[in-house]
């Protein structure tokens, strides 16, 4: 995963590369939400779906910073109530797996409005490295020292102590490093923003894998797929990263920002 993501950052500048990893991250995503609510065996629909959304990331959308901040607040207003619902909801309705698709399009589409944006190279690096991070520091503060769990019906295993391991250790390494880039002189990082941001980005991070175990939970399964030996589907891999991304990118063009 480490070597296609570095050839598909070298390759970044080419829209079509671009266009075509939002294009694949929305056909897989739609694909396992399908599968995982049942709805892939309206076969029709799943396919009309799955090309229909995906053929949205090679156009240019009017307006898309609105409409994305608009997908962002549903995705997070529809997953809290899935998540509130865990062992009460039976199965996740049609429509909320509709609209579910239609959000997920939008804010996978963020990688690409991210990469031509300003600086948007170094953004979007430092976007997966907040959600890489937080695994990280997640998973081993977790396991040395978890003990109070943070979501026991949706994901056992996740802890509160491993939850701000990973805020602590994406905070850290994004203090070190905008000290170090602004010691170097390159370009000027303002520390307050990143900082203040990877905080609040982790935390974003950490909700969007909670929520889309929600659906898993309410679906009975363990994992969405199977593309990733050992590390499951598409949105076993990227859920946090999904809401990452269009934080970060609302954020950063439209909030506050992060270098001068």
């Amino acid at each position: 995963m480490i070597f296609v993501a570095v050839v598909v950052l070298i390759y970044s500048y080419i829209p079509l590369v671009m266009n075509g990893l939002v294009a694949l991250l929305c056909a897989g995503g739609i694909y396992e939400v399908y599968s995982a609510t049942g709805l892939i065996r309206k076969k029709l629909l799943s396919i009309v779906a799955i090309a229909v959304f995906s053929a949205l990331a090679f156009v240019e959308i009017p307006f898309y910073p609105i409409i994305l901040g608009a997908a962002l607040a549903g995705m997070f207003a529809g997953c809290i109530y899935l998540m509130h619902g865990v062992g009460r909801i039976k199965s996740v309705k049609p429509w909320l797996v509709f609209c579910i698709s239609v959000m997920m399009t939008l804010m996978f589409k963020s990688i690409s409005e991210i990469r031509y944006s300003d600086r948007g190279l170094l953004l979007l690096i430092y976007a997966t490295l907040i959600g890489v991070l937080t695994d990280t520091g997640a998973f081993f503060v977790g396991r040395a020292f978890g003990s109070h769990k943070l979501a026991r019906v949706i994901s056992p295993k996740k802890t509160v102590e491993g939850a701000i391991g990973g805020v602590v250790l994406t905070f850290g390494v994004t203090l070190v490093g905008a000290l170090i880039i602004n010691r170097i002189g390159s370009m000027f990082v303002n520390v307050a923003n990143i900082c203040i941001f990877s905080v609040v980005g982790s935390v974003v991070g950490q909700f969007g894998d909670l929520a889309m175990s929600s659906i898993k939970r309410i679906a009975g399964i363990k994992d969405y797929g199977k593309i990733f030996p050992g590390h499951g589907g598409v949105l076993d891999r990227f859920d946090s990263l999904m809401f990452v991304l269009p934080f970060t990118y609302l954020a950063s063009q439209h909030v506050i920002p992060f270098f001068a």
